[in-house]
Protein backbone atom coordinates (compact mmCIF):
# COMPACT_ATOMS: atom_id res chain seq x y z
CA UNK A 1 0.00 0.00 0.00
CA UNK A 2 2.76 2.62 0.99
CA UNK A 3 4.54 1.99 -2.29
CA UNK A 4 1.90 2.21 -4.83
CA UNK A 5 0.77 5.65 -2.48
CA UNK A 6 4.18 6.76 -2.67
CA UNK A 7 4.70 5.96 -6.19
CA UNK A 8 1.16 7.88 -7.07
CA UNK A 9 1.11 10.82 -4.57
CA UNK A 10 4.97 10.91 -3.20
CA UNK A 11 3.02 9.86 0.03
CA UNK A 12 3.23 7.11 1.94
CA UNK A 13 -0.04 6.87 3.73
CA UNK A 14 -2.02 10.06 3.28
CA UNK A 15 -3.96 11.30 0.62
CA UNK A 16 -3.74 14.87 -1.23
CA UNK A 17 -6.86 16.04 -0.91
CA UNK A 18 -6.28 19.55 -1.54
CA UNK A 19 -5.24 18.43 -5.20
CA UNK A 20 -8.31 16.96 -6.69
CA UNK A 21 -10.15 18.35 -9.47
CA UNK A 22 -13.16 19.72 -7.07
CA UNK A 23 -11.04 20.85 -4.21
CA UNK A 24 -9.22 23.13 -6.67
CA UNK A 25 -12.37 24.81 -8.10
CA UNK A 26 -15.43 24.28 -5.43
CA UNK A 27 -15.00 27.31 -2.88
CA UNK A 28 -17.10 24.78 -0.24
CA UNK A 29 -14.57 21.68 -0.51
CA UNK A 30 -11.59 24.87 0.31
CA UNK A 31 -13.53 25.82 3.47
CA UNK A 32 -13.72 22.00 4.38
CA UNK A 33 -10.29 21.14 3.97
CA UNK A 34 -9.13 25.03 5.56
CA UNK A 35 -11.20 24.05 8.75
CA UNK A 36 -9.69 20.78 9.01
CA UNK A 37 -6.44 21.45 8.09
CA UNK A 38 -6.42 20.02 4.61
CA UNK A 39 -7.62 16.50 5.82
CA UNK A 40 -10.58 14.46 5.55
CA UNK A 41 -9.53 12.74 8.76
CA UNK A 42 -9.95 13.76 12.64
CA UNK A 43 -11.50 12.38 15.96
CA UNK A 44 -13.74 15.71 16.09
CA UNK A 45 -16.06 13.96 12.85
CA UNK A 46 -16.62 11.08 15.58
CA UNK A 47 -19.74 12.04 17.37
CA UNK A 48 -21.43 12.71 14.56
CA UNK A 49 -20.67 9.50 12.15
CA UNK A 50 -21.34 7.52 15.02
CA UNK A 51 -24.65 9.09 15.80
CA UNK A 52 -25.68 8.92 12.01
CA UNK A 53 -24.46 5.21 11.12
CA UNK A 54 -25.74 3.70 14.51
CA UNK A 55 -29.01 5.68 15.14
CA UNK A 56 -32.25 4.04 14.87
CA UNK A 57 -34.47 6.04 13.45
CA UNK A 58 -32.41 6.74 9.86
CA UNK A 59 -35.78 5.81 7.73
CA UNK A 60 -39.10 7.06 7.04
CA UNK A 61 -41.94 5.31 6.64
CA UNK A 62 -44.25 6.86 4.04
CA UNK A 63 -47.76 6.47 2.15
CA UNK A 64 -46.05 6.70 -0.95
CA UNK A 65 -44.78 3.45 -3.04
CA UNK A 66 -42.00 1.91 -1.74
CA UNK A 67 -43.22 3.47 1.58
CA UNK A 68 -39.51 4.06 2.99
CA UNK A 69 -37.40 6.69 2.54
CA UNK A 70 -34.06 8.43 4.03
CA UNK A 71 -34.47 10.15 6.78
CA UNK A 72 -33.23 14.04 7.44
CA UNK A 73 -29.54 13.46 7.92
CA UNK A 74 -28.13 13.90 11.27
CA UNK A 75 -26.85 17.70 11.84
CA UNK A 76 -23.34 17.99 13.33
CA UNK A 77 -22.20 17.06 16.52
CA UNK A 78 -20.11 20.02 17.83
CA UNK A 79 -18.47 22.71 16.28
CA UNK A 80 -17.00 20.57 13.08
CA UNK A 81 -17.77 21.34 9.94
CA UNK A 82 -18.15 17.90 7.08
CA UNK A 83 -17.80 17.77 3.58
CA UNK A 84 -21.10 16.40 3.10
CA UNK A 85 -23.54 14.67 5.17
CA UNK A 86 -25.81 12.83 2.26
CA UNK A 87 -28.96 10.66 2.52
CA UNK A 88 -27.74 7.69 4.49
CA UNK A 89 -29.58 5.01 6.43
CA UNK A 90 -27.54 3.53 9.37
CA UNK A 91 -26.67 0.06 10.47
CA UNK A 92 -29.92 -0.90 12.80
CA UNK A 93 -31.99 -0.13 9.77
CA UNK A 94 -30.34 -1.34 6.93
CA UNK A 95 -28.91 -4.53 7.87
CA UNK A 96 -31.21 -5.54 11.04
CA UNK A 97 -30.66 -9.33 10.29
CA UNK A 98 -26.34 -8.88 10.25
CA UNK A 99 -26.16 -6.65 12.64
CA UNK A 100 -28.28 -8.76 15.54
CA UNK A 101 -26.70 -11.91 14.64
CA UNK A 102 -23.53 -9.84 14.45
CA UNK A 103 -23.77 -8.87 17.95
CA UNK A 104 -24.41 -12.13 19.52
CA UNK A 105 -21.14 -13.50 17.26
CA UNK A 106 -19.08 -10.69 19.10
CA UNK A 107 -21.06 -11.71 22.88
CA UNK A 108 -20.08 -15.65 22.28
CA UNK A 109 -16.48 -14.80 21.02
CA UNK A 110 -15.71 -12.57 24.07
CA UNK A 111 -17.92 -14.99 26.68
CA UNK A 112 -17.21 -18.27 24.89
CA UNK A 113 -20.80 -19.46 25.38
CA UNK A 114 -22.94 -22.25 23.63
CA UNK A 115 -22.05 -25.47 22.43
CA UNK A 116 -19.33 -24.15 20.13
CA UNK A 117 -15.92 -24.41 22.01
CA UNK A 118 -14.37 -21.17 22.99
CA UNK A 119 -11.24 -22.27 21.29
CA UNK A 120 -13.11 -22.50 17.96
CA UNK A 121 -14.53 -19.40 18.49
CA UNK A 122 -10.97 -17.49 19.47
CA UNK A 123 -9.40 -18.89 16.45
CA UNK A 124 -11.79 -16.15 14.67
CA UNK A 125 -10.70 -13.35 16.60
CA UNK A 126 -8.10 -12.14 14.74
CA UNK A 127 -10.02 -12.02 11.11
CA UNK A 128 -12.73 -10.10 13.40
CA UNK A 129 -10.55 -7.43 14.89
CA UNK A 130 -8.60 -7.10 11.16
CA UNK A 131 -12.66 -6.48 9.93
CA UNK A 132 -12.75 -4.09 12.66
CA UNK A 133 -10.43 -2.04 11.90
CA UNK A 134 -11.15 -1.79 8.34
CA UNK A 135 -14.57 -0.51 9.07
CA UNK A 136 -14.27 2.02 11.85
CA UNK A 137 -12.00 4.11 9.61
CA UNK A 138 -15.57 5.61 8.48
CA UNK A 139 -15.63 6.97 11.57
CA UNK A 140 -13.21 9.86 11.94
CA UNK A 141 -14.05 11.09 8.51
CA UNK A 142 -15.42 13.99 7.13
CA UNK A 143 -17.91 12.91 4.52
CA UNK A 144 -21.13 10.44 5.36
CA UNK A 145 -22.82 8.64 2.53
CA UNK A 146 -24.95 5.53 2.28
CA UNK A 147 -21.94 3.64 0.39
CA UNK A 148 -19.39 4.08 3.41
CA UNK A 149 -22.09 1.18 5.55
CA UNK A 150 -20.42 -1.80 3.10
CA UNK A 151 -16.98 -0.69 4.70
CA UNK A 152 -18.70 -2.69 7.68
CA UNK A 153 -19.72 -4.96 5.82
CA UNK A 154 -17.02 -7.44 6.46
CA UNK A 155 -17.02 -7.16 9.87
CA UNK A 156 -21.02 -7.55 10.32
CA UNK A 157 -21.01 -10.37 8.01
CA UNK A 158 -17.81 -12.42 9.84
CA UNK A 159 -19.73 -11.94 13.24
CA UNK A 160 -23.16 -12.77 12.03
CA UNK A 161 -21.47 -16.30 11.03
CA UNK A 162 -20.59 -17.03 14.64
CA UNK A 163 -23.66 -15.62 15.92
CA UNK A 164 -26.04 -17.63 13.89
CA UNK A 165 -23.44 -20.83 14.59
CA UNK A 166 -24.32 -20.00 18.40
CA UNK A 167 -27.60 -20.18 18.15
CA UNK A 168 -27.90 -23.42 16.03
CA UNK A 169 -26.00 -24.83 18.79
CA UNK A 170 -28.13 -23.47 21.47
CA UNK A 171 -31.42 -24.75 19.21
CA UNK A 172 -29.00 -28.10 19.01
CA UNK A 173 -29.25 -28.41 22.83
CA UNK A 174 -33.17 -29.29 22.51
CA UNK A 175 -34.83 -25.73 23.38
CA UNK A 176 -37.71 -26.10 20.73
CA UNK A 177 -39.03 -22.81 21.83
CA UNK A 178 -35.73 -21.17 21.68
CA UNK A 179 -35.02 -22.36 18.42
CA UNK A 180 -38.57 -21.07 17.13
CA UNK A 181 -38.73 -17.69 18.68
CA UNK A 182 -34.61 -17.12 17.65
CA UNK A 183 -34.96 -18.44 14.16
CA UNK A 184 -38.39 -16.07 13.72
CA UNK A 185 -37.30 -12.89 14.75
CA UNK A 186 -33.62 -13.66 12.25
CA UNK A 187 -36.53 -14.46 9.42
CA UNK A 188 -38.43 -11.27 9.70
CA UNK A 189 -35.53 -9.14 10.20
CA UNK A 190 -33.81 -10.52 6.99
CA UNK A 191 -37.02 -9.51 4.78
CA UNK A 192 -37.11 -6.19 6.65
CA UNK A 193 -33.12 -5.31 5.74
CA UNK A 194 -34.07 -6.76 2.51
CA UNK A 195 -37.07 -4.60 1.59
CA UNK A 196 -35.25 -1.40 2.95
CA UNK A 197 -32.50 -1.61 0.63
CA UNK A 198 -34.18 -2.28 -2.08
CA UNK A 199 -36.68 0.45 -1.54
CA UNK A 200 -34.03 2.75 -0.47
CA UNK A 201 -32.25 1.75 -4.16
CA UNK A 202 -35.29 2.47 -6.27
CA UNK A 203 -35.95 5.83 -4.00
CA UNK A 204 -31.94 6.93 -4.49
CA UNK A 205 -31.37 5.76 -8.33
CA UNK A 206 -35.01 6.90 -9.59
CA UNK A 207 -34.94 10.57 -7.88
CA UNK A 208 -31.98 11.52 -6.82
CA UNK A 209 -29.38 10.35 -8.68
CA UNK A 210 -27.56 12.97 -10.07
CA UNK A 211 -27.38 10.77 -13.49
CA UNK A 212 -30.90 9.55 -13.75
CA UNK A 213 -32.77 10.06 -16.80
CA UNK A 214 -35.86 12.48 -16.52
CA UNK A 215 -37.84 9.67 -18.40
CA UNK A 216 -36.67 7.36 -15.45
CA UNK A 217 -37.50 9.89 -12.57
CA UNK A 218 -40.97 10.63 -14.69
CA UNK A 219 -42.07 6.28 -14.91
CA UNK A 220 -41.35 6.57 -11.02
CA UNK A 221 -43.21 9.47 -9.81
CA UNK A 222 -46.09 8.20 -11.41
CA UNK A 223 -45.65 4.91 -10.27
CA UNK A 224 -45.20 5.52 -6.88
CA UNK A 225 -48.61 7.27 -6.87
CA UNK A 226 -50.39 5.25 -8.43
CA UNK A 227 -49.20 2.34 -6.39
CA UNK A 228 -50.00 3.84 -3.32
CA UNK A 229 -53.04 5.42 -4.29
CA UNK A 230 -54.75 1.77 -5.98
CA UNK A 231 -54.19 0.43 -2.30
CA UNK A 232 -56.30 3.06 -0.81
CA UNK A 233 -53.53 5.45 0.78
CA UNK A 234 -54.28 8.62 -1.14
CA UNK A 235 -50.88 10.32 -0.22
CA UNK A 236 -50.53 13.58 -0.20
CA UNK A 237 -48.50 14.96 -3.14
CA UNK A 238 -46.03 17.84 -2.67
CA UNK A 239 -46.75 19.93 -5.62
CA UNK A 240 -45.72 23.64 -6.18
CA UNK A 241 -46.11 25.97 -8.90
CA UNK A 242 -44.42 29.35 -10.20
CA UNK A 243 -43.22 31.07 -12.97
CA UNK A 244 -39.30 30.33 -11.62
CA UNK A 245 -37.74 27.23 -9.59
CA UNK A 246 -36.93 28.55 -5.99
CA UNK A 247 -33.12 28.46 -4.47
CA UNK A 248 -33.78 25.35 -2.45
CA UNK A 249 -36.96 23.07 -1.98
CA UNK A 250 -37.15 20.23 0.96
CA UNK A 251 -36.35 17.15 -0.84
CA UNK A 252 -39.39 15.14 -2.91
CA UNK A 253 -40.69 18.69 -3.54
CA UNK A 254 -42.19 18.57 -6.85
CA UNK A 255 -42.47 21.79 -9.18
CA UNK A 256 -44.20 22.75 -12.02
CA UNK A 257 -42.93 25.79 -14.14
CA UNK A 258 -45.61 27.33 -16.17
CA UNK A 259 -48.38 24.96 -17.97
CA UNK A 260 -46.15 22.60 -17.63
CA UNK A 261 -43.16 23.96 -19.17
CA UNK A 262 -41.34 21.98 -16.88
CA UNK A 263 -41.72 19.48 -13.83
CA UNK A 264 -38.67 18.92 -11.22
CA UNK A 265 -37.79 17.50 -8.54
CA UNK A 266 -35.80 18.71 -5.85
CA UNK A 267 -33.09 16.05 -4.18
CA UNK A 268 -33.00 18.94 -1.01
CA UNK A 269 -28.99 18.67 -1.08
CA UNK A 270 -26.34 21.48 -0.92
CA UNK A 271 -24.82 22.98 -4.20
CA UNK A 272 -21.45 23.81 -4.85
CA UNK A 273 -19.42 24.34 -8.11
CA UNK A 274 -19.83 21.62 -9.98
CA UNK A 275 -23.43 20.72 -8.53
CA UNK A 276 -25.05 24.41 -8.68
CA UNK A 277 -28.57 23.30 -8.41
CA UNK A 278 -30.69 21.20 -6.24
CA UNK A 279 -33.17 20.52 -8.73
CA UNK A 280 -33.49 16.59 -11.15
CA UNK A 281 -35.78 17.59 -14.06
CA UNK A 282 -38.52 15.62 -15.08
CA UNK A 283 -40.63 16.64 -17.74
CA UNK A 284 -39.87 19.25 -20.12
CA UNK A 285 -42.30 20.80 -22.91
CA UNK A 286 -41.06 22.95 -25.76
CA UNK A 287 -42.05 26.07 -23.57
CA UNK A 288 -39.21 24.76 -21.55
CA UNK A 289 -36.56 24.19 -23.75
CA UNK A 290 -37.25 20.69 -24.88
CA UNK A 291 -37.76 19.55 -28.90
CA UNK A 292 -38.75 16.18 -30.09
CA UNK A 293 -37.91 15.72 -33.42
CA UNK A 294 -37.95 13.29 -36.58
CA UNK A 295 -35.26 14.22 -38.85
CA UNK A 296 -33.98 13.12 -42.16
CA UNK A 297 -30.45 14.46 -43.33
CA UNK A 298 -30.72 15.12 -46.80
CA UNK A 299 -27.18 14.71 -48.96
CA UNK A 300 -25.53 17.74 -48.77
CA UNK A 301 -21.32 18.58 -48.37
CA UNK A 302 -18.96 17.26 -46.11
CA UNK A 303 -18.34 20.13 -43.93
CA UNK A 304 -21.18 22.24 -44.37
CA UNK A 305 -23.51 23.40 -40.92
CA UNK A 306 -27.03 23.47 -40.84
CA UNK A 307 -29.52 24.86 -37.66
CA UNK A 308 -31.24 22.46 -35.90
CA UNK A 309 -31.78 24.86 -33.04
CA UNK A 310 -31.55 28.45 -32.71
CA UNK A 311 -31.53 30.37 -29.39
CA UNK A 312 -32.41 33.96 -29.29
CA UNK A 313 -32.11 35.79 -25.81
CA UNK A 314 -31.98 39.02 -27.43
CA UNK A 315 -28.02 40.21 -26.44
CA UNK A 316 -27.26 36.12 -26.24
CA UNK A 317 -27.61 34.06 -28.77
CA UNK A 318 -26.81 30.11 -29.55
CA UNK A 319 -27.52 27.50 -31.72
CA UNK A 320 -27.48 23.39 -32.04
CA UNK A 321 -26.22 22.70 -35.40
CA UNK A 322 -25.22 19.46 -37.33
CA UNK A 323 -22.03 18.93 -39.60
CA UNK A 324 -21.56 16.86 -42.33
CA UNK A 325 -18.75 14.61 -41.80
CA UNK A 326 -17.19 11.79 -43.45
CA UNK A 327 -19.30 8.75 -43.05
CA UNK A 328 -21.87 10.62 -40.63
CA UNK A 329 -22.89 13.75 -38.63
CA UNK A 330 -21.59 15.45 -36.03
CA UNK A 331 -23.92 17.87 -33.24
CA UNK A 332 -22.55 21.10 -32.02
CA UNK A 333 -23.20 23.79 -29.70
CA UNK A 334 -22.07 27.18 -29.52
CA UNK A 335 -22.90 30.25 -28.00
CA UNK A 336 -24.72 31.15 -24.53
CA UNK A 337 -22.51 28.62 -22.92
CA UNK A 338 -19.91 26.29 -23.20
CA UNK A 339 -19.01 25.26 -26.80
CA UNK A 340 -19.28 20.99 -27.05
CA UNK A 341 -19.51 19.16 -30.53
CA UNK A 342 -20.34 15.50 -30.98
CA UNK A 343 -18.49 12.50 -32.45
CA UNK A 344 -18.94 11.97 -35.88
CA UNK A 345 -22.65 9.74 -36.03
CA UNK A 346 -23.06 7.06 -38.02
CA UNK A 347 -26.26 8.96 -39.28
CA UNK A 348 -27.60 7.83 -43.30
CA UNK A 349 -28.79 10.10 -45.64
CA UNK A 350 -32.75 9.75 -46.21
CA UNK A 351 -33.18 7.52 -42.97
CA UNK A 352 -35.71 9.16 -40.54
CA UNK A 353 -33.77 8.99 -36.67
CA UNK A 354 -35.37 10.86 -33.31
CA UNK A 355 -33.25 13.80 -32.54
CA UNK A 356 -34.18 14.61 -28.36
CA UNK A 357 -32.57 18.43 -27.96
CA UNK A 358 -33.14 19.77 -24.77
CA UNK A 359 -32.27 23.71 -23.77
CA UNK A 360 -33.36 23.77 -20.30
CA UNK A 361 -32.60 27.23 -18.89
CA UNK A 362 -33.71 26.80 -15.27
CA UNK A 363 -31.02 24.03 -14.76
CA UNK A 364 -28.61 25.58 -17.29
CA UNK A 365 -28.86 22.20 -19.05
CA UNK A 366 -28.00 21.21 -22.59
CA UNK A 367 -28.10 17.93 -24.34
CA UNK A 368 -28.58 16.15 -27.44
CA UNK A 369 -29.74 12.95 -27.44
CA UNK A 370 -30.00 11.06 -31.21
CA UNK A 371 -31.93 7.60 -31.06
CA UNK A 372 -32.49 7.35 -27.09
CA UNK A 373 -28.20 7.43 -26.49
CA UNK A 374 -27.02 11.02 -25.60
CA UNK A 375 -23.99 12.42 -27.89
CA UNK A 376 -23.82 16.09 -26.38
CA UNK A 377 -24.08 17.49 -22.96
CA UNK A 378 -22.93 20.98 -22.06
CA UNK A 379 -23.99 23.79 -19.83
CA UNK A 380 -26.02 27.29 -20.59
CA UNK A 381 -25.42 30.83 -19.20
CA UNK A 382 -27.37 31.92 -16.41
CA UNK A 383 -30.92 33.86 -16.55
CA UNK A 384 -31.79 33.39 -19.91
CA UNK A 385 -35.38 33.48 -21.64
CA UNK A 386 -34.65 33.16 -25.01
CA UNK A 387 -36.78 31.84 -28.21
CA UNK A 388 -36.26 29.15 -29.93
CA UNK A 389 -36.39 28.50 -33.50
CA UNK A 390 -36.39 24.46 -34.89
CA UNK A 391 -34.50 24.43 -38.52
CA UNK A 392 -33.87 27.84 -38.97
CA UNK A 393 -31.25 30.20 -38.33
CA UNK A 394 -32.45 33.69 -36.35
CA UNK A 395 -29.30 34.95 -35.11
CA UNK A 396 -27.36 35.47 -38.27
CA UNK A 397 -24.22 32.72 -37.72
CA UNK A 398 -22.39 33.10 -40.74
CA UNK A 399 -21.02 29.51 -40.33
CA UNK A 400 -24.44 27.95 -40.65
CA UNK A 401 -26.66 28.04 -43.19
CA UNK A 402 -29.89 29.87 -43.42
CA UNK A 403 -32.19 26.52 -43.33
CA UNK A 404 -32.30 22.54 -42.22
CA UNK A 405 -31.68 21.50 -45.52
CA UNK A 406 -33.69 18.12 -44.89
CA UNK A 407 -36.81 17.53 -42.58
CA UNK A 408 -37.54 17.87 -39.02
CA UNK A 409 -40.62 16.64 -37.86
CA UNK A 410 -42.39 17.52 -34.29
CA UNK A 411 -43.14 14.62 -32.03
CA UNK A 412 -45.74 14.90 -29.25
CA UNK A 413 -44.81 16.39 -26.18
CA UNK A 414 -44.02 14.15 -22.85
CA UNK A 415 -45.89 16.41 -20.59
CA UNK A 416 -48.31 14.04 -19.24
CA UNK A 417 -47.32 13.13 -15.80
CA UNK A 418 -46.65 16.97 -15.14
CA UNK A 419 -50.33 17.08 -16.11
CA UNK A 420 -51.66 14.45 -14.09
CA UNK A 421 -50.12 15.87 -11.28
CA UNK A 422 -51.79 19.11 -11.99
CA UNK A 423 -54.97 17.73 -12.23
CA UNK A 424 -55.09 15.93 -8.97
CA UNK A 425 -53.52 18.95 -7.14
CA UNK A 426 -56.50 20.85 -8.44
CA UNK A 427 -59.00 18.13 -7.54
CA UNK A 428 -57.83 17.89 -3.84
Amino acid sequence: YAAVNWIKFRSLFSVPFDSQGISIVDPVRQHFLEANDGSFFGLQFVPTTLVQYLRPDALDLTSTFPFVDFASPTAPIGDVTFDLIDQTASLPTSMPALLIAGLVGVWALVRGVGAVRPSSLSSLGVPLLAAAGAGVTILPFGYIAQRYLADLLPLLALSALIGVQVLLSRSAGGVRRWRTVSFAALGALVVVGCWTNLSLALVYQRLYSPNVEPSVIAAFVDTRYDVSQSLGLDPAIPLRTGRDLPDTAPRGTLFVVGDCEGLYLSDGMRTDAIKHTPWNGVERGEAGGRFRLEVVFDDAPAGSREPLLSIDAGDEAGMIWAERGAGGVAIGFGGVGFAAESRVLPIADGRAHELDLLVDVHLRQIQVVVDGQRVLETIAAGDLRPTFTVGRDTIDDPAVAAHFSGTLTPLPEQTRVCRELLAEADAR
